[in-house]
């Protein structure tokens, strides 16, 4: 395939998932977790690979996973996203408020996760990409040793 050809795929199955991504998003933003504590994040992410395919592990620095797509031949890239929330009151009224007083995803992990999770089922259904991508979920990103 030739690179207008993948460029044109990507941004076609782009939009496809747009909506899937920011479904991820709300959901991770609804329950968020503080730093050490990402037992149920952790489970919902292992449990979203498991949808799709990808084989994952866990138990990096307590709940971290590392996920490997592998498609043929071709370069290793390695990605990573965040997934711990800041123990801060949601004061937002939308309908994927945070459920968990006092817990809230402020700085963007509840999008990093969502992107990443998103961009693995991307390139696992791209026809014209070969590799492998390690995803790495990192927890307690927010607070040390993390």
């Amino acid at each position: 395939m030739n690179t207008l050809g993948i460029v044109s795929e990507i941004h076609d199955m782009a939009g496809q998932l747009f909506q899937t991504c920011i479904d991820r998003r709300r959901h991770m933003h609804e329950y968020p977790e503080l730093s050490f504590q990402e037992d149920k994040t952790a489970a919902w992410i292992c449990q979203q690979l498991t949808e799709m395919g990808i084989p994952w592990n866990q138990g990096y620095g307590n709940n971290g996973i590392r996920a490997v797509l592998t498609k043929g031949n071709g370069p290793v890239v390695a990605l990573r996203a965040d997934f711990d929330a800041l123990p801060i009151h949601e004061m937002n009224e939308i309908p994927f408020k945070s459920r968990n007083p006092g817990v809230m995803h402020a700085c963007g992990h509840d999008a990093h996760t969502a992107i990443l999770l998103t961009s693995l089922e991307l390139l696992k259904n791209l026809s014209g990409w070969q590799g492998t991508a390690v995803a790495i979920f990192q927890p307690a990103e927010e607070k040390n040793p993390g």
